[in-house]
């Protein structure tokens, strides 16, 4: 029960996540240093936590990322980005997808 509330409250939190980077000249490198951003900012979002449950968190927050990219693309998701900056908020679209990712990531986890 507790693991599940972990996973609603980080998917309401990742709708609202900004990602802050330097733009690269190489697609995959981006496309890795925007994952490790986020990531990053996801598991803090968590509540940073620690150990096993850290690694699971982390798992989670990966696998969300990956499905977000492939849905939208780079290019989309870096649009949908800086709106986010500009507005703090997600469109709901975006923020439903996020939540049914973090959703199927953490069924796949167990």
């Amino acid at each position: 029960m507790k693991k599940i509330a972990l996973v609603l409250g980080m998917a309401g939190l990742m709708a609202g996540l900004m990602t802050v980077l330097s733009a690269c000249s190489d697609e995959k490198s981006e496309i890795a240093e925007y994952k490790t951003n986020f990531v990053n900012t996801c598991v803090v979002a968590s509540g940073n936590p620690q150990g096993e449950t850290a690694n699971a968190v982390t798992a989670i927050c990966g696998c969300a990322y990956d499905k977000t990219i492939e849905k939208y693309g780079l290019k989309e998701f870096k649009r949908m980005d800086s709106e986010l900056a500009k507005s703090g908020t997600a469109v709901p679209e975006f923020q439903q997808s996020m939540i049914e990712f973090v959703q199927q990531c953490s069924q796949n986890s167990r």
